[in-house]
């Protein structure tokens, strides 16, 4: 296999087929939902110690309504990071197949390609969603041993167990390569 030759094809497919760029924006936007929610928590959270005003954040919480308005925004949170989870599944099978689509000569759509991506979806996102346990539960077992010799060392442990952490991001970068070829694979066999 020529890399040269795949990065080549697949910049010229993507250039002459912008309809791709389409399901990148679409998986995108969840994402920048998810943004403004936070800045605007955040906001919200620290207008007091911004403009100086005192406790009033505290008195909110502290009301009934406050209550309520942080379980609204919690739950648009976690609404929007379904949806997320869901689009970027999407967003990765529809360009697969729009590229082989087009290799093979044919015409794509938007319409078409997302229609003609939903018969892989639910394999997809089952590959997702066992590649994302998979590395939460790695990570949650790293981060109590860490935790576990840092208890025992008096804080030794969690110097010594950084250059481990540093090693994650390839593996991780890995991990998820292996993920997006699997993906491929799903649509393309």
């Amino acid at each position: 296999m020529d890399s040269v030759e795949v990065l080549t094809s697949s910049l010229k497919i993507s250039w002459k087929e912008k309809k791709l760029w389409l399901f990148g924006v679409v998986t995108s936007l969840p994402v920048a939902l998810i943004v403004l929610v936070n800045f605007l928590v955040i906001a919200f959270v620290f207008q007091d110690s911004m403009y100086g005003t005192g406790s009033g954040f505290e008195d909110f919480i502290e009301s009934g309504a406050g209550i309520v308005v942080w379980l609204g925004i919690m739950g648009v949170f976690l609404l929007v990071f379904v949806a997320e989870f869901f689009l970027s599944t999407i967003g990765v099978v529809g360009p697969t197949l729009g590229a082989a689509r087009v290799e093979h000569g044919e015409a794509i759509s938007f319409r078409g390609l997302f229609k003609d991506s939903l018969p892989f979806f639910w394999r997809a996102l089952g590959l997702v969603f066992l590649i994302w346990m998979g590395m939460m539960v790695a990570m949650l077992i790293l981060e109590f041993i860490i935790m576990f010799l840092t208890i025992i060392t008096l804080g030794l442990g969690s110097f010594l167990m950084f250059p481990l952490m540093l090693l994650l991001y390839p593996a991780m970068v890995i991990v998820f390569a292996y993920m997006e070829l699997g993906l491929a694979a799903i649509v393309l066999d």
